[in-house]
């Protein structure tokens, strides 16, 4: 009879052994999981700034490459007006600048009609 309550002793400590071990198995896998759900949440957040840093890149490149445009546009409409005006003011005709210069004469004319009238 001793062998038998030493057997049901060892045989209730072997089954709150393994009650314990899943339950710890069970507390492993779970903070497994949350850890897994944090570092895949922080790396979603991280790729979406990034994401958001590059479009962020690329709308500046796109305004500083426009302004560069708009400016050097300017720059080479003045240019082009001054010209017009000196050859104009040394008595060239409207069909001379525009050969010389290789503008199309409707713009030289219309130039040279908004000079004449300011």
């Amino acid at each position: 009879m001793a062998d038998s309550y030493e057997y049901i002793n060892k045989s209730y400590d072997t089954l709150v052994k393994l009650i314990s071990d899943e339950k710890e198995r069970l507390e492993c896998k779970e903070r497994e999981t949350d850890i897994r759900d944090y570092n895949t949440g922080v790396h979603s957040v991280k790729k979406q700034s990034e994401e958001t840093e590059e479009a962020l890149d690329m709308e500046l490149g796109l305004a500083r490459g426009l302004a560069q445009s708009i400016a050097q546009g300017m720059a080479q409409g003045i240019t082009m007006g001054i010209q017009i005006i000196t050859d104009h003011d040394k008595g060239i005709s409207n069909e001379e600048i525009a050969e010389n210069r290789n503008i199309p004469l409707a713009e030289v004319n219309q130039f040279v009609m908004q000079y004449e009238s300011a």
